[in-house]
């Protein structure tokens, strides 16, 4: 889809119900992550799988309290306090029930990606998402945007 677009890298966040002035108001260290119940997502799920293997590598064993299937299940039983989920930063923009910390130590990140096949020519629909994601990576990256420091470019 050309060579012009920078995919963004979101910064890893656990997020909890309750709402915060600040997008982002801690920090919290992968071991104190897993002392709390989380809302975790498939197992087949990428960040998941990262996750899992970041928890493993440390030698932690969290515990799940709930499992969602995807993005907005997972976030809806976090609004509604069953527990701490891990989640890319991203999506603080639009979930002011939310609340987050940053995750350190180790930090994860999540990279967005456009492909399309080799000689295949984009529709309509496939140049309007792209549009979208070059406008929502500008903003989310933007100098002094409220997530910034949590999506850069890669």
């Amino acid at each position: 889809m050309g060579s012009d677009f920078d995919p963004p890298q979101a910064r890893a966040v656990a997020v909890r119900a309750g709402a915060s002035r600040a997008a982002v108001s801690g920090r919290i260290t992968l071991a104190q992550l897993a002392r709390l119940p989380q809302v975790a997502f498939n197992r087949s799920y990428d960040l998941r799988q990262a996750t899992d293997a970041a928890f493993e590598a440390a030698g932690l064993r969290p515990t799940v309290a709930v499992e969602g299937a995807e993005m907005d299940a997972v976030l809806r039983f976090v609004e509604r306090g069953l527990g701490v989920a891990v989640v890319p930063a991203t999506i603080l923009l639009d979930r002011p029930g939310l609340q987050a910390a940053r995750l350190v130590r180790p930090a994860l990140t999540r990279t967005a990606a456009l492909s399309l096949r080799a000689g295949a020519t984009p529709d309509a629909a496939t140049r309007a998402m792209r549009a979208l994601v070059f406008q929502v990576s500008a903003r989310l990256t933007a100098p002094g945007a409220e997530l910034a420091e949590f999506v850069v470019p890669a």
